[in-house]
C-alpha cells in the first residue's frame, strides 16, 4: 500500500482521482462546526430502508443545498472541476469517525434507492495522525485524510453495472483522533425523470 500525497489520477478505469488543497481550511472548519450540533448515528441503506449497521459506526448529517454556504461552494467546484453538470447531485453529508469507528468495505450505490449513483466526492474536513484511511482492496489504493484534500471515483459506465473494482472503506480511527468527512454523491440526471 502506498499514499497519496499530491494532485493525481490513481486509477484510469474505474477512475480515481486526488487532489490536495481542492477546499479551503477555512470552509473546512465551517462546515464541521455547522455539522457538529446536528449529528446522528450513521445508516445504512438496504433493501428496508434505511438501517444501523454494524459495519458502518459513524455519526452523520445530511445538509441540505442552501442551508451552509460552504458545502455550496464545495458543490459547485466538484460539479465544475470534474465536468459532472449532466448529473444531480444528493444532499451532502457530512460524517465523524472518532477512535475505532470505521465503514467496512462496501459499494456505493448498490441498494435499490441508490442504484442510479455514478460517482462519490469526498472531501476530508480535518487531518487524522492515525487510522481513518480510505482504502480500495481491489485496487491496493489507500489515502490518508488530509484536510482539504478530496478523493473522487466513478463506479459505473456504460452498462451502468458497479464496477466491482471501486470496493471501498473507510478504515478504523485508531487512538485519540477522530475525522470529518465530506461526501456528495453523483447519479445519472435521467434518473430524476
Amino acid at each position: 500500500m502506498s499514499y497519496i500525497q499530491d494532485e493525481d489520477i490513481l486509477w484510469d478505469e474505474p477512475l480515481v482521482v486526488y487532489v490536495e488543497n481542492f477546499m479551503t481550511h477555512s470552509d473546512c472548519d465551517k462546515i464541521i462546526e455547522y455539522s457538529k450540533p446536528r449529528l446522528e448515528s450513521s445508516l445504512v441503506t438496504g433493501a428496508n430502508g434505511s438501517v444501523k449497521h454494524h459495519g458502518r459506526t459513524s455519526s452523520e448529517h445530511f445538509i441540505q443545498n442552501g442551508l451552509c454556504e460552504s458545502n455550496d461552494y464545495h458543490r459547485g467546484v466538484v460539479s465544475e472541476f470534474f465536468g459532472v453538470g449532466e448529473f444531480t447531485f444528493e444532499d451532502s453529508i457530512v460524517i465523524n469517525y472518532k477512535e475505532g469507528q470505521e465503514y467496512k468495505p462496501h459499494y456505493d450505490g448498490e441498494s435499490k434507492s441508490t442504484k442510479d449513483r455514478r460517482a462519490t466526492a469526498i472531501c476530508y474536513l480535518n487531518d487524522v495522525e492515525i487510522g481513518g484511511e480510505t482504502n480500495f482492496p481491489k485496487l491496493d489504493i489507500t489515502v490518508r485524510p488530509k484536510k482539504g484534500a478530496l478523493l473522487y471515483f466513478q463506479y459505473d459506465f456504460n452498462d451502468r453495472e458497479i464496477d466491482r473494482a471501486t470496493l471501498h472503506g473507510g478504515m478504523p480511527v485508531i487512538g485519540d483522533n477522530e475525522k470529518w468527512i465530506l461526501t456528495v454523491w453523483m447519479r445519472h440526471a435521467q434518473s430524476l425523470h
